[in-house]
């Protein structure tokens, strides 16, 4: 995260008033109707970590190794349906949407909304966006890396995803976004790196197998 985003934190969503998307009180329950609604009009679900665990195992049983790209392809999917949600939310309760917003509200933005959905700490370093095309993620207390612990690979594939699709959908550009770091593999935090897909083809297979350290695959990229 740059300097900049960490002077103005909390200040933000106040003046867009965007932080009822997050304020718990601004949800509405129906015990009857057995349905979570937030302030947009959008039905919020929650999976608990044992749903995670029992997805994850049978993808494993059934696909093998092929388990992880199942599920970056479901958060794919699932993040280009949560930039639509927040583009038709922001709409309509304050008539923005998030391409419209300076790159400092936008990554508030998405700062607040991932522990706001218990994915993790999530951290947006823009650094190297304008310079060399690259966005950078770190996100502590990961809830995949928190369930999957017979795993020793990164296990954040469906993060990557949504976070893949988000981008997708924001600039209309053919991105992809790698885990280069897990928490499984023994870092204090997941990082992630957010480019075109073509930059990333050589980075998958040592950032599976944790032969260079995230720091060391990230500057690769700026070579």
């Amino acid at each position: 995260m740059t300097t900049a985003t960490t002077t103005n934190t909390g200040q933000i969503l106040q003046t867009l008033e965007l932080d009822r998307f997050f304020d718990e009180q601004a949800l509405s329950y129906d015990f009857i109707e057995g349905t979570v609604i937030n302030p947009g009009q959008t039905r919020v679900i929650y999976l608990s970590s044992d749903i995670i665990l029992g997805i994850y195992h049978a993808l494993k049983e059934e696909t093998g190794p092929a388990w992880s790209l199942i599920l970056k392809n479901c958060g794919r999917i699932w993040g280009q349906k949560v930039a639509r949600n927040l583009e038709r939310e922001m709409t309509m309760l304050k008539q923005v949407k998030p391409a419209d917003l300076s790159a400092l509200d936008f990554t508030k933005l998405l700062e607040t909304y991932f522990p706001a959905h218990g994915w993790g700490l999530l951290q947006v370093d823009l650094t190297d966006a304008v310079s060399h095309g690259l966005v950078r993620f770190t996100m502590k207390n990961s809830l995949f890396a928190s369930v999957l612990e017979e795993e020793t690979c990164p296990v954040d594939s469906m993060i990557a995803g949504i976070l893949q699709g988000f981008f997708i959908h924001l600039t209309g550009e053919s991105l992809d976004c790698l885990e280069i770091g897990c928490e499984r593999q023994g870092y204090r935090e997941c990082t992630f790196v957010l480019t075109h897909e073509e930059r990333l083809f050589d980075l998958a297979e040592d950032a599976e197998n944790g032969r260079k350290s995230p720091e060391e695959l990230y500057q690769s990229l700026k070579i």
